[in-house]
This record gives structure tokens, C-alpha cells and sequence, in this order.
């Protein structure tokens, strides 16, 4: 396993979340 990839997911994840949570389509 390679816990360095389980972070990038983890990561990710959050900004997905973050771009979610806010109005992604004003930039």
C-alpha cells in the first residue's frame, strides 16, 4: 500500500469538498 496516494485522495478530496461548499462557478 502506499499511504503517499491515500493522502493525495485524502487531499483531494477536501478541495472538492472546499470547491463544493463555495460557489465553484464564480472564479
Amino acid at each position: 500500500d502506499n499511504p503517499h496516494l491515500i493522502d493525495d485522495i485524502g487531499l483531494t478530496r477536501r478541495q472538492v469538498e472546499a470547491e463544493i461548499a463555495k460557489p465553484f462557478w464564480r472564479r
